[in-house]
């Protein structure tokens, strides 16, 4: 999120269809607690690209 200049509002005003409050989403990423699916989906929108 760092190298991507993304922070926590940013992230949640983009992620508002999931409804996720700042605190949420801060507390599941440093916890750890994210599914695959929703890490994807995290990388996507901060534009990391991840070659296969």
């Amino acid at each position: 999120m760092a190298k991507a200049d993304m922070d926590y509002p940013k992230l949640v005003e983009l992620l508002k269809n999931i409804s996720k409050t700042r605190e949420n989403l801060a507390n599941k990423i440093n916890c750890g607690k994210l599914n695959f699916a929703f890490t994807l989906m995290l990388l996507d929108i901060i534009g990391v690209k991840i070659n296969s």
